[in-house]
């Protein structure tokens, strides 16, 4: 994986850590996605709060370790940005 760098307060921190690079188009999709629709939906600013609580805290486990970074990808930033474009694909007017 790519090597990982500092985050910006604003980034999405799982997706920032994984990536390893706060500027990687996941990275800017996931933070247009949370900006753009998460933000309004029901919950969307619940779930940002516990995010901002959480987030942090996981991307600092695994920020620095290769083999974690690579199951975060597989198993949660690649899934989650598949989600994010499905629900921006279905929600478009």
């Amino acid at each position: 994986p790519p090597v990982a760098q500092a985050q910006k307060a604003d980034a999405c921190f799982v997706v920032t850590a994984t990536m390893g690079d706060e500027d990687h188009p996941i990275v800017v999709f996931m933070r247009q996605f949370r900006d753009g629709w998460l933000i309004k939906a029901p919950g969307g600013k619940t779930f940002i709060s516990w995010y901002y609580v959480y987030g942090p805290i996981a991307a600092d486990v695994i920020r620095d370790r290769p083999f974690l970074r690579a199951i975060c990808y597989i198993f949660v930033v690649r899934p989650a940005a598949w989600i994010a474009k499905q629900v921006l694909k279905f929600s478009a007017p």
